[in-house]
C-alpha cells in the first residue's frame, strides 16, 4: 500500500512574498532617501568650499572648515554606498573593465588612506607590479572599504598592513588588522546586506553596507573573499581575482601586435620593390 504525503507550503511562499515585498519597499526607501539628502548636500558642499576660499589658515576657526570637510566627505560616501547597495542588490550595476597597473592600484589606495586616516600606518607589503583587467574604480572602491572597516574595528591598535600575491591562476589582496576581532559564529553573515554584528552595533557606526558591496563587486569580478579573525587578535579580509582572463586578453594582444608588425613589415618590402621597379633606368 502506498502513503502519499502532502505539505503545506502556502505560509512558507507567504512569508517570502513578505520578503520579497519589504526588500522592494527599503529599496524604494533607499532611492528616495538618497534623492533627498543630495540636493542640500549640494549647497552645503558648495557653501563649503566658498568659506574655505575667503578663510585663511591662520584663523582661528579654520580647524572647523577641515572638521567639516571630513562630515560632509562622510556623507558623500554613505549616499554613495546607499545607492550602490540597491543597484548592486537589483543587479543594475555593470563593470567597466581595461587594463590597468594594479600595483598602481594598491599604491593609491593606500596613499589615499593614510591620508584619511592618519592616526594609522598603513603598510604596503609585495604591490605586486602586474597588469589585470577589470573595473578600476569598483575594484579601488573594495579596497578602500576593507581598509575604512579595517581601521574601524581598531580603534587600538595603529597598523594595518595590506599585502598582495599571485599566482599562476590568481591574484590575491588582504587586509590585516590587529584589533577586536569577529566570533566564528558571526563570520557567515559578515558580507550580507545591512549585516551588523550585535555586540558591536552600539560602539561603531556604520550601516553594514560596506563588506556588501565588496562582496558584489569581487562576484562580479568572478573572483572569491574571505576573511580569517580571531577574537582580540584582529581580522585579515581578503580577495582574489582570476588570471586566467587577463592572460587570454594579453595574449590576444600579442598576436594582435604580431600581425600589425608583419603587416607593416610586409607593407615595406612591397613599396621597397614598387620603388625599386620604378625607377629603375632603361636599357642603353
Amino acid at each position: 500500500m502506498g502513503y502519499t504525503i502532502l505539505e503545506d507550503i502556502s505560509e512558507r511562499k507567504a512569508n517570502e512574498r513578505v520578503k520579497v515585498e519589504t526588500a522592494a519597499q527599503k529599496d524604494e526607501f533607499i532611492n528616495i532617501l538618497s534623492h533627498e539628502l543630495k540636493t542640500p548636500l549640494t549647497t552645503i558642499k558648495a557653501v563649503h568650499q566658498i568659506l574655505e576660499t575667503v578663510v585663511t589658515e591662520e584663523k582661528s576657526y579654520h580647524v572647523l572648515l577641515r572638521k567639516a570637510s571630513h562630515h560632509i566627505e562622510r556623507l558623500e560616501r554613505l549616499i554613495a554606498d546607499l545607492v550602490d547597495t540597491t543597484k548592486l542588490y537589483a543587479g543594475q550595476v555593470v563593470l567597466t573593465t581595461a587594463r590597468f597597473n594594479f600595483s598602481q592600484l594598491l599604491q593609491d589606495c593606500v596613499s589615499s588612506a593614510q591620508m584619511i586616516h592618519s592616526k594609522h600606518v598603513i603598510s604596503l607589503e609585495n604591490p605586486i607590479n602586474i597588469r589585470i583587467t577589470g573595473d578600476r574604480f569598483r575594484l579601488e572602491q573594495v579596497i578602500g572599504n576593507l581598509i575604512d572597516n579595517a581601521v574601524k574595528y581598531s580603534p587600538g591598535a595603529k597598523a594595518l598592513i595590506i599585502k598582495g600575491s599571485f599566482d599562476q591562476k590568481n591574484i590575491k589582496v588582504s587586509v590585516q588588522d590587529f584589533g577586536i576581532g569577529i566570533d566564528d559564529k558571526n563570520i557567515a553573515r559578515l558580507f550580507e546586506r545591512f549585516y551588523r554584528v550585535d555586540h558591536t552595533t552600539v560602539r561603531f557606526s556604520g550601516m553594514g553596507m560596506g563588506l556588501y558591496i565588496v562582496s558584489e563587486i569581487i562576484k562580479k569580478h568572478a573572483g572569491q573573499f574571505g576573511v580569517d579573525s580571531e577574537i582580540g587578535k584582529g581580522s585579515t579580509f581578503w580577495f582574489s581575482l582570476p588570471r586566467m582572463a587577463d592572460d587570454e586578453k594579453a595574449q590576444d594582444e600579442k598576436k594582435i601586435e604580431s600581425y600589425r608588425i608583419l603587416e607593416s613589415f610586409s607593407s615595406r618590402c612591397i613599396l621597397s620593390n614598387w620603388d625599386c621597379n620604378h625607377f629603375e633606368q632603361p636599357h642603353a
